[in-house]
């Protein structure tokens, strides 16, 4: 047979007692005292119940005389809010008293959170400082506590502002005014201080943005690059912008497209773009933001960079090379070099100057094309 545990039977009391407490608010950490009138003279045992919001603690009474007096210790009062204090007896609650915690000094440091740490000049944005001002217990403070806010803005004007505690934070809102630059801001309490804030005011997008070439080679050639600028640009107040300021530049012909991001130094951002491998004339163009600011399109004209295509015959192939560019040099290695003949395309890569194709039977038709150029074999051949 299974054996029952015996239950423990807590036995009903029924002498009345009262009881009384020293304060009915306290700092965290204070103590109290409690008297217990036990009038009928009741001889035993009974429990002070601390009842709180986070916790339950017990504290073991005798109650041998018509009076127990009973310190509770200031460690057991240290979280702020209503504690209620009960006098169990047996089985039953005999008194109670509500007892209201208040939280202590507000000690360092305290806690600051700031937000958008980046803000735009001219007003167009507010950033916010809170604070979290705690009790050596983590308490929050005492509401209606009053925190001093000072800051100092760009152009060295200093504010202070006493704000008062509401819903255990303070908060300050601080505006961007009309320069650029770091906004200093701090709190302190009588005893204690938080460390520094600091909120960065930037200057606005760029009133308007040009662009123009600084230096090209007007041929379509692989191997060159040209550059391109913007001006130095400033806001409306005619501060430069800030460094890394994202520009891009975009480029097109025809369908293609091409896009390419650039950086401000000194309000100034460059690129430098390929030049392409076919004639063309090629728009440019750059904006700020998601196009918050347009700049002028540039057309920019690239001329053939075939100077010489020189094709000789052989009994089974077509020489096509060396192919020179304007000063003389070989066109690029891996340049494609087409012959096209009677509606079909054979294709090439040009390897130091030179391409060879197996001779059709009929050149009438058969014509070679490189770098955007169409040449006819045989008119070539004609003419030189």
């Amino acid at each position: 047979m299974a054996c029952q545990p015996n239950e423990s039977v807590v036995p009903k009391i029924d002498q009345s007692f009262s009881m009384s407490i020293s304060e009915d608010t306290i700092t965290a950490g204070s103590k109290i005292a409690v008297s217990i009138s036990n009038p009928e003279n009741y001889k035993g045992s009974g429990t002070l119940i601390l009842e709180s919001a986070l916790s339950i603690q017990t504290i073991s009474l005798d109650l041998n005389q018509k009076r127990t007096e009973q310190n509770i210790d200031g460690n057991l009062l240290q979280g702020s809010g209503l504690t209620k204090i009960m006098l169990q007896v047996g089985n039953e609650v005999k008194d109670q008293k509500d007892l209201l915690v208040q939280a202590d000094e507000i000690v360092d440091p305290i806690e600051l959170f700031t937000g958008p740490n980046t803000i735009w000049v001219n007003d167009i944005q507010e950033s916010m400082v809170v604070a979290l001002p705690k009790d050596q217990y983590g308490n929050a403070a005492k509401e209606k506590e009053q925190i001093l806010y000072q800051s100092r803005y760009p152009n060295d004007e200093e504010t202070k502002n006493k704000i008062e505690v509401k819903n255990q934070l303070a908060y300050q809102i601080l505006d961007s005014d009309y320069k650029s630059g770091k906004i200093f801001a701090g709190t302190s309490d009588k005893l204690s201080s938080a460390k520094e804030q600091r909120i960065d005011v930037i200057q606005l997008w760029p009133e308007e943005i040009t662009i123009q070439e600084i230096s090209r080679l007007p041929y379509a050639d692989r191997r060159q690059f040209y550059k391109l600028s913007t001006n130095v640009l400033k806001d409306v107040n005619g501060d430069v912008i800030p460094d890394g300021t994202l520009v891009t530049y975009v480029s097109s012909f025809k369908k293609r497209k091409a896009q390419y991001k650039s950086y401000t130094i000194d309000g100034v951002a460059n690129v430098y773009l390929r030049n392409p491998e076919f004639p063309s004339i090629w728009k440019v163009y750059a904006y700020v933001g998601n196009k918050t600011v347009v700049s002028n399109v540039l057309d920019l004209q690239f001329e053939s960079n075939v100077n010489q295509l020189p094709i000789k015959l052989t009994d089974q192939e077509i020489i096509v090379g060396p192919i020179t560019s304007f000063i003389g040099q070989y066109i690029p290695d891996g340049t494609k070099v087409h012959l096209f003949n009677k509606g079909k395309r054979i294709s090439k890569e040009l390897e130091e100057g030179f391409v060879r194709f197996k001779k059709p039977n009929d050149l009438e038709e058969t014509v070679i094309r490189v770098a955007g150029e169409t040449y006819s074999v045989k008119e070539k051949i004609s003419n030189d």
